[in-house]
């Protein structure tokens, strides 16, 4: 197995600058003026944007264990005609099971790349290297 090391030892080399930071949204990062050439970018995500579906069939059931909805006394001999009395939401009980089907993920990892001499581009949360050769 063959392993090269760049820059070269006898090229007399070496790293000139090393900046390091993290974003926490996406945007652009000044940093010190490097040369391009000889820079090198890693970052690694602190987050992930995206959207998850799921497919499958839902079965089972849920039983209403009471409740009422508001009943109208209609009782018009009072005044103010028609008055609402007080109800409240049943509370369901049961199983439903999801069986079946695929998940489908779409994620999408957040780094930086450099755009010129000063400036990384953000793409989301992240930390973030820049490491110059002389």
């Amino acid at each position: 197995m063959v392993s090269n090391i760049y820059p070269a030892a006898s090229g007399g080399g070496g790293i000139k600058s090393v900046q390091r930071g993290q974003a926490v949204s996406s945007g652009n990062i000044t940093i010190t003026a490097v040369d391009t050439t000889k820079t090198f970018v890693r970052s690694f995500s602190e987050g992930a944007a995206g959207t998850v579906a799921l497919s499958g069939t839902e079965s089972g059931t849920l039983t209403n264990t009471g409740g009422n909805l508001m009943a109208r006394n209609y009782n018009y001999s009072g005044m103010g005609g028609p008055q609402d009395a007080g109800g409240n939401f049943g509370t369901y009980i049961g199983t439903r099971t999801l069986a079946g089907g695929t998940m489908d993920a779409t994620t999408k990892n957040m780094g930086v790349y450099l755009s010129n001499s000063t400036t990384l581009v953000a793409t989301g949360a992240c930390r973030w290297e820049v490491v110059e050769f002389a």
